[in-house]
């Protein structure tokens, strides 16, 4: 949860670089630089914990 709340440290690194993989894999990003700053601008900016929290609520709903 910290990731998502923006911390900084190689868990932030390591995520960032392998979301920049599967960025690249589907074409959305032409290098891993770009997806890499994609990746970070979706943590900064709140879209990701968003994400996670939309996953979780439709988790929520297939269990209930």
């Amino acid at each position: 949860m910290a990731l998502l709340d923006g911390a900084p440290g190689p868990v932030r690194d390591i995520v960032s670089l392998n979301a920049a993989a599967g960025l690249l894999v589907a074409g959305i990003v032409d290098d891993l630089g770009a997806g890499v700053r994609a990746a970070q601008a979706s943590i900064d900016s709140g879209a990701a914990a968003a994400a996670h929290a939309r996953l979780l609520e439709v988790i929520a709903a297939s269990v209930g």
